[in-house]
């Protein structure tokens, strides 16, 4: 009895609990890839929840609702009036110039010349990527850019939007030696494939590197495939 009346019991205050002590990554959401530019297999185009953004043509859906491309090309955002959503497509270069070369006329007509001329651009910036109808689009580019430069001449309105640049590059034929003295030192490397071309100090390479010959090191390795240097 004596050890129950003098004990002495603890009198520490228990802590409190709170419940708003935690937080969570960011998760990323949105749009990733931009109407019009150049995506490959993989590329994640749209971050969501939900489908907000629908899936068309060259796109797949992962199981949290990721767009992705499936092939290699450009991709486009339409309106669906009947869903009332956003689809994405990724078309194949070549078709996608066509699409805004399309669009380039049909501004021209209702004497949208800038508007035009910003297709065009986009127009220009596909078919370089299209491969073999590189050329043929690149055409197609040049004479839209010249009948809208006539319309605006014959309306009198000022045109702001520049016009494309469709100069054809001219590669080098593939397996040939070729000499680049702009860097400095004598250099050159064989190349296979579509080829090189030279432009002030700057070489840009597509193909396989079979070899290297140089006065100097260069940032580059035989049997290696590059694409730009």
């Amino acid at each position: 009895a004596h050890d129950l009346l003098f004990r002495r019991w603890a009198t520490k205050k228990a802590g409190g609990s709170t419940k708003n002590n935690r937080d969570s990554l960011p998760k990323m959401l949105g749009v990733k890839k931009l109407g019009g530019q150049h995506v490959i297999p993989g590329n994640i185009i749209v971050r969501q929840r939900g489908t907000r953004f629908r899936y068309g043509e060259g796109v797949g859906i992962g199981r949290d609702h990721t767009l992705y491309a499936l092939i290699e090309g450009h991709v486009k955002f339409q309106w669906n009036n009947v869903t009332k959503r956003q689809t994405v497509s990724v078309l194949p270069p070549g078709k996608f110039g066509d699409v805004c070369h399309h669009k380039a006329l049909e501004a021209r007509s209702f004497n949208q010349m800038d508007k035009a001329m910003g297709y065009l651009g986009l127009a220009k910036y596909a078919y370089s990527h299209a491969g073999d109808e590189m050329v043929q689009g690149f055409e197609k580019v040049k004479e839209a850019a010249a009948k809208i430069q006539q319309r605006a001449t014959k309306k009198n309105l000022e045109l702001q939007a520049p016009t494309p640049n469709v100069a054809v590059p001219n590669p080098e034929p593939s397996g040939s030696r070729v000499k680049v003295q702009d860097l400095g030192f004598e250099s050159g490397f064989t190349v296979k494939g579509s080829g090189l071309r030279v432009k002030g100090s700057r070489v840009k390479v597509k193909g396989l590197c079979l070899g290297i010959w140089s006065s100097s090191p260069l940032p580059l390795l035989c049997n290696q495939t590059v694409n730009n240097w």
